[in-house]
């Protein structure tokens, strides 16, 4: 169905060797799925960001909230949810891969932290983080003279161990599944002029990885196969002296643990206990795996979440553990709108996100850019 056949994806890395490249019209829709799911996954979040107790209740209210968004015109009545910085950080990579689409370089790094910083002085309404504040303000005052220095003297605090590179990759996965070393290059290069802790970068990698095999793998997805290649990927990412043992790898070591969640019937893995293992918070290692968790889990159907669309199950299920419920629905909507497409998506509900317009507008163009720089068309 989508860019690989079965007998492709039994190899070891099925991603590597393609031999059919889809027509524009297939990578358009998931393109848009995944662009739209982090929009939506970050306006409908951001309502229950920092909510701790997960209770029935809890549950029942985020339901009718989100049926709520489904009726029809029903946009036409209620206020428009306002996107924050996850998704503004989003359409910064966007826009910076469709000028900049070569390997990274110190010049084109140096346009990236450009871009960054005039979007958080257009937007810092958006909900941008103190670290985050204090990077592009230094950033603009030292004129980008050396831009990774104002990550790397933030003093190491949770925020700048944080998701926020992670929640901003999906362009970069999408532009560039087809070569896995410049992805990560890319990944690793922007990441690091935000976020210089060592976690986070890898957590943006693993992001990346798991939006690359979503988006390129047939349903019915493999939950084994899909665990295990993120698995290995982290572990060689993990593995180059930086932890002196698999135990200190932080990623991997959650890895596998969400597989074992995985495992088990979702009606016996409660909300709690997801959380205690995985985590719910702002850095990338109790965010990142969560979210890859929450699409995981989401395949199929989950009990208590009542809905025909799979993309919103996936940002339901991650609102419904609260905490950065934001971060979290709006990576798992990315991966799960890249994995099954726009089809996949209640356009009713897209509609009262700000922008959704714009944002299927840059998902064509990614589309229509990614092609010709490939020289396909």
């Amino acid at each position: 169905m989508y860019f690989a056949n079965t007998k492709e994806l039994n190899k070891a890395d099925p991603s590597a060797e393609l031999e059919k490249i889809p027509p524009p019209e297939v990578h358009r829709m998931h393109y848009r799925g995944c662009l739209l799911g982090v929009l939506i996954g970050d306006c409908m979040g951001s309502a229950f960001k920092g909510q701790k107790g997960i209770d029935c209740k809890f549950k029942t209210t985020i339901q009718q909230y989100f049926d709520s968004m489904e009726v029809p015109n029903s946009a036409n009545v209620c206020p428009m949810k306002i996107y924050s910085d996850k998704t503004a950080m989003t359409l910064v990579v966007l826009k910076y891969l469709l000028d900049r689409p070569d390997p990274p370089t110190t010049e084109s790094m140096r346009y990236f932290a450009i871009l960054l910083v005039d979007e958080y002085f257009k937007g810092y309404h958006r909900g941008y983080g103190q670290n985050a504040a204090s990077i592009f303000q230094t950033l603009r005052n030292i004129k980008f003279s050396n831009i990774l220095l104002p990550a790397r003297v933030q003093p190491q605090n949770r925020e700048s161990a944080g998701y926020g590179s992670a929640v901003r990759v999906a362009p970069i996965a999408l532009f560039k599944y087809f070569d896995s070393d410049t992805m990560l290059d890319f990944v690793s290069n922007t990441s690091k002029i935000t976020h210089h802790n060592r976690v986070a970068v890898h957590a943006a990698m693993l992001q990346c990885l798991a939006l690359r095999r979503a988006v390129m793998y047939p349903e019915p997805l493999d939950v084994t196969a899909f665990c295990k290649y993120l698995q290995n990927e982290i572990k060689t990412i993990e593995s180059n002296k930086l932890y002196p043992s698999e135990f200190e790898a932080p990623l991997f070591s959650k890895l596998i643990k969400m597989e074992c969640l995985l495992r088990r019937d979702s009606m016996d893995v409660p909300d709690h206990e997801v959380i205690e293992i995985l985590g719910n918070g702002i850095e990338a290692h109790e965010s990142v795996i969560t979210a890859i968790y929450c699409f995981l889990r989401t395949l199929d159907p989950v009990y208590g979440i009542n809905t025909y669309y799979p993309v919103r199950r996936a940002i339901q299920y991650a609102v419904s553990l609260g905490g950065e419920s934001d971060a979290i629905a709006s990576m798992a909507g990315a991966l799960s709108g890249a994995h099954f497409g726009e089809a996949h998506i209640n356009l009713y509900a897209v509609a009262h996100c700000e922008a959704y317009r714009e944002i299927q507008h840059w998902a064509d163009k990614l589309v229509q850019h990614r092609f010709l720089y490939r020289d396909i068309l």
